[in-house]
């Protein structure tokens, strides 16, 4: 928890100290890290569960949106909240970020396991967006929501490989 706070403590310093103005009155645009931390406390915080974390890191004109889904701020807080109440030993693996300016493009490894049935499904995932003051205006992920589907039915093997591909190695996903 300590390590979280002070991450979030250097997220607001790093906000600040890069935050000055460039020649000619425009913001200057943050720093590859500093996005960057925000999008793996983000992460983190599906894992771990810290609303605080969570809701420190969204913009309040947030959109939020995965397959299905459109949400703004208070949407999305209910279903983090939903999630929780829903999922367990959520983990994720950040594969690769692509970062320019405020904008970032992440692939990532999202893995949980359901309550109400103890099965677990890992998910390859993309997600796109923007920060701007500092906070997420703007995040969509895009994943296929089969495969977890299909990983807790027993019927598409679970695959926590460091590698997120967007469906686990077998023999189906092999044929062209």
């Amino acid at each position: 928890m300590v390590l979280k706070k002070l991450s979030l403590i250097f997220v607001g310093f790093a906000h600040c100290l890069f935050g000055a103005l460039r020649a000619g009155g425009t913001p200057s645009p943050p720093e590859r890290e500093e996005v960057l931390n925000i999008v793996l406390i983000q992460l983190g915080a599906w894992a771990t569960g810290d609303r605080e974390a969570f809701l420190a890191t969204l913009h309040p004109d947030v959109v939020f949106a995965w397959p299905g889904k459109r949400l703004d701020l208070k949407e999305v807080t209910q279903a983090f909240d939903e999630w929780l109440e829903a999922f367990e030993d959520t983990t994720f693996l950040l594969h690769k970020a692509v970062i320019e300016e405020n904008n970032f493009a992440i692939e990532y490894r999202f893995s949980s396991t359901r309550r109400s049935n103890g099965k677990r499904h890992s998910t390859g995932t993309v997600a796109i967006g923007f920060v701007e003051d500092g906070k997420i205006r703007v995040i969509k992920e895009y994943l296929d929501g089969r495969v977890s589907r299909l990983q807790e039915a027993g019927e598409l093997p679970l695959d926590e490989g460091k590698e997120p591909f967007p469906w686990p190695n077998n023999p189906e996903s092999q044929v062209p």
